[in-house]
Parts: structure tokens; sequence; C-alpha cells
């Protein structure tokens, strides 16, 4: 999933916010299994005050749900997220 797809309405910068939804899911994990489903990454996101495009979140449990049970685990994601924002930044800097 492009990081762009989630649109901050803060200043934080998109690896503090990869950071707070891993500690969030974190925080949420009854069960320690170190995974998430889709309503809890949605439901992590819109509290973190991200826009999420569901379509895109569709298309990241689709792409990362190898086993197809409909969870992730969320230090995957987490690294991720970073990965594409280290892209988007990057490419801020050429501007």
């Amino acid at each position: 999933m492009a990081f762009a797809a989630l649109v901050p309405l803060s200043g934080e910068s998109s690896h503090d916010l990869s950071d707070r939804l891993v500690s969030l899911l974190r925080e949420w994990d009854d069960d320690g299994s170190c995974t998430a489903s889709r309503r809890d990454v949605q439901m992590a996101l819109t509290a973190l005050g991200l826009r999420v495009d569901l379509q895109s979140l569709d298309g990241l449990f689709e792409a990362m749900s190898s086993d197809g049970d409909g969870r992730l685990r969320y230090d995957a994601l987490g690294r991720m997220l970073k990965q594409g924002a280290a892209r988007v930044d990057h490419h801020r800097d050429l501007d």
C-alpha cells in the first residue's frame, strides 16, 4: 500500500505515524498473536487521525495476508509503511 493512500491530518512524519500505528496495534493485541485484522488496522489508522482509503486497505490485506486468514503481522506492516515513507521522503528531497 502506498503511504500516500493514508493522508496524515497532523504535521507528524510518516515514520513517526508508522511507529504509533504499530504501538497502538500492539496495545490492542489481546491474544498476543502479533497480528491485526482489517478492522483493527482501519480503527487504528482512524484513531491516529488518518483518512483511510478502503480500496488501498483491501489491497494491503490481499498482498500481506499470505495464508488468506484476513490478518497481517503488524510489525511487517510497520516496516512496509516505513519503507514506503522513506521513498516518498526521498522523492520530496529531490524536488
